[in-house]
């Protein structure tokens, strides 16, 4: 999880970052990927319900989703390199969620041809 433990953090910034955010990272890439039917308007209120659905899940389902992450992950890092989830038309950028919930699922589908 190398590619979003500092996840928008400027090149120049010196602070920490101590937060839950690269757990809120994964569980959006989940929620966000799949079938988003029940969306109503509240993005919390999503990643939530979707958390709860979750609370049975078997060892092997957890291994299938962290491997599909991965591969998303470095799929990703792997086509943008340092510029992954940037927006580099701006001077400056710092990585953007906006460009992370769209690529990790779609670039996380492409079979390593198509990369």
């Amino acid at each position: 999880m190398d590619g979003i433990a500092n996840f928008a953090k400027g090149p120049q910034s010196e602070a920490s970052k101590d937060n839950r955010e690269p757990e809120e990272q994964v569980l959006r890439y989940f929620a966000l990927g799949g079938d988003l039917s029940t969306y109503a308007d509240r993005l919390s209120i999503y990643l939530d319900e979707y958390m709860e659905s979750k609370i049975d899940i078997t060892d092997a389902e957890i291994d299938a989703m962290r491997n599909a992450f991965q591969i998303s992950l470095a799929n990703c890092e792997s086509v943008f390199g340092e510029n992954v989830f940037k927006d580099t038309t701006r001077a400056g950028t710092r990585q953007s969620m906006v460009y992370y919930d769209l690529l990790m699922p779609s670039l996380g589908a492409l079979i390593d041809d198509l990369l």
